[in-house]
């Protein structure tokens, strides 16, 4: 699934959005403030984002819809694994990631 088709995800029930892989853009991915992981060396990261861009990414990061009172999706998504990857995806500059 594509960023465009994610607008037709969006005003589905909530229920449909689990078990979707979709390229997500990385500003709609908020890391968890539980991860245990809290500390990230920058150049591994720099040279995990050099990697994703010249042979792509392997492994798509796993990520839930943040829901709102009512069902309603806040706009955003929860990272439950990949926090790596996305640091190196900001980092280097890639838009998206499969999630």
């Amino acid at each position: 699934m594509t960023t465009e088709s994610l607008d037709k995800l969006v005003f589905r029930p909530i229920t449909d959005w689990y078990g979707k892989i979709v390229d997500l853009p990385i500003q709609l991915i908020k890391p968890d403030p539980n991860n245990l992981r809290e500390e990230f060396d920058q150049e591994d990261l720099v040279d995990l984002g050099k990697n994703m861009q010249s042979i792509g990414q392997l492994d798509e990061v796993t990520v839930f819809p943040i829901i709102l009172e009512g069902e309603v999706w806040a706009g955003f998504f929860d990272l439950h694994d990949g926090e790596r990857r996305w640091r190196a995806a900001e980092l280097v500059g890639i838009p998206a990631l499969r999630a």
